[in-house]
């Protein structure tokens, strides 16, 4: 959250790069571990397809985010991240849209569906 509160308001004119390079910056005196544009495979039987499926960042090999700016969070942007998190094997997911008045309105999370399953 340090990050929002240093930079004011996100709005749409801040661009999911811009917060994809402010985000890896802000992590490495922390020693947390970001990575960016992550490919997610998917495998088929033996086969791994190359597919152009791309999590936006991973922290600690932990935690899936998936940045967004856009008027509404839309039932196809929570399915993109339930896929991540079943392909990945990611246990949690935070889905992230910077285009609301408060941040906190604009988080959504996800745990793996076999997470769900077993509680």
């Amino acid at each position: 959250m340090e990050l929002s509160q240093s930079t004011g308001n996100w709005d749409q004119a801040y661009s999911k790069v811009s917060m994809n390079r402010a985000s890896r910056m802000s992590s490495p005196s922390r020693g947390v571990s970001v990575r960016a544009q992550i490919p997610v495979p998917v495998h088929y039987h033996s086969l791994q397809l190359e597919t152009g499926f791309r999590a936006d960042l991973i922290v600690n090999e932990s935690l899936l985010l998936e940045l967004k700016a856009v008027e509404f969070v839309l039932p196809v942007h929570k399915a993109q991240i339930i896929t991540y998190l079943k392909l990945t094997l990611l246990p949690l997911g935070l889905l992230i849209n910077f285009t609301v008045p408060l941040l906190k309105d604009g988080l959504h999370r996800f745990l793996h569906p076999s997470l769900l399953r077993n509680s």
